[in-house]
């Protein structure tokens, strides 16, 4: 498990720790289920805005880099562009909760190649802030951007499927 601080301007700052995962027997040109946990340590609620995040269930653009045997993979998904956003898009983390959130890499790089793959960050969340700063939505004028800095992931995907 890795850990990451969320920091900013605001005088109380969430923190969070992040795990991210795929299967064990992954095969090129499959799917490749990530999953991004994220808990609550801390003792006051956390909103975190879910774009770009597998929280969001869509890929709508990806702050994160993701390479093959070293070459950078270029992100082929939708981009969004956005406004302001409604409380629905904001993840509630209850203090002491976690939440985990699951979505296929496959969908938006190309992992049609066997090889070793690495995800790293940081992630970057467009707003995260505590409930002692208010309900969600905040308005695109009042986010808090911060990096969440989860851990380095790395795979391998075999030429063809695991037993």
């Amino acid at each position: 498990m890795a850990f990451g601080v969320l920091t900013g301007a605001a005088a109380a700052q969430p923190a969070l720790h992040c795990t991210l995962s795929v299967p064990d027997a992954l095969a090129a040109g499959q799917p490749v289920p990530l999953t991004m946990t994220l808990q609550n340590p801390g003792t006051q609620t956390v909103f975190l805005l879910r774009w770009g995040t597998p929280f969001e269930a869509r890929w709508l653009g990806a702050s994160f880099r993701l390479d093959r045997n070293g070459a950078l993979l270029p992100y082929r998904g939708p981009q969004a562009k956005r406004g302001d956003p409604d409380a629905a898009q904001y993840l509630v983390l209850p203090a002491g909760a976690q939440a985990s959130a699951t979505l296929d890499l496959a969908l938006v790089f190309d992992l049609s190649a066997p090889g070793h793959y690495r995800l790293r960050g940081p992630w970057q969340v467009h707003d995260v802030f505590i409930a002692t700063q208010g309900p969600p939505p905040r308005p695109r004028a009042q986010f808090s951007p911060q990096d969440l800095p989860c851990p380095t992931l790395g795979w391998t995907l075999s030429a063809r499927p695991g037993p």
